[in-house]
């Protein structure tokens, strides 16, 4: 079965009866995406398994599984598919710092650096 990549799809449920590649079993991105298509109501058929999101894109792109990509995967290139980031999942990403440690220069780069990334960040002890 070959997916369609011209067109998004309305919802995540369409995607029920495709083949999808994800990660492996026990690894927290598999929970998750195995939880997300859970939510939407359906079990996924898992007939491709790498840690590698290059392999995930690359059977998408081909039209041999659905996946969940990353942001991030598309970098240094434009996408050879049709991209749906309707699904509305965020990620929170939480800085935690030892007491007094908060203007060291290497944490306040490493601060500065995700702020630049992803946006402001809420204030310390927020």
């Amino acid at each position: 079965m070959r997916l369609a990549t011209a067109d998004p799809v309305a919802s995540l449920a369409e995607l029920a009866g495709h083949p999808w590649a994800m990660e492996p079993v026990g690894t927290p991105a598999r929970t998750w995406a195995a939880g997300v298509c859970h939510a939407a109501g359906f079990e996924p058929d898992v007939a491709y398994v790498s840690a590698d999101m290059l392999v995930h894109a690359r059977l998408a792109e081909e039209g041999h599984a659905a996946a969940f990509l990353p942001d991030m995967l598309w970098y240094d290139r434009a996408p050879g598919l049709v991209l749906d980031g309707s699904a509305g999942h965020t990620r929170t990403v939480l800085a935690t710092v030892r007491a007094g440690a908060g203007e060291h220069p290497l944490v306040r780069t490493f601060l500065a650096a995700i702020r630049h990334a992803l946006g402001d960040l809420p204030a310390r002890g927020a």
